[in-house]
């Protein structure tokens, strides 16, 4: 198994950004109710970023960069 490596999560909404800070993450991607969903995770200060699964509409991903563009409300 590769030993996990720090990335920088940035979490948009539009174009407020709702979260950004460098560190260990569990990214959980999935489908819920035919939407896309999102469970954030920070492993390295053991806290869930977001409580329950967010709805999103896509993720970019291009080491160390990760960002994650939620669905607007």
């Amino acid at each position: 198994m590769i030993p996990p490596v720090p990335i920088i999560l940035t979490v948009m909404r539009g174009t407020e950004c709702v979260y950004k800070e460098e560190g260990l993450y569990d990214i959980w991607v999935g489908a819920r109710d035919d939407k896309l969903v999102a469970a954030i995770r920070d492993i390295s200060e053991d806290k869930t970023i977001f409580e329950e699964p967010v709805p999103f509409g896509f993720l970019t991903m291009s080491a160390p960069f990760v960002t994650v563009w939620l669905k607007k409300a």
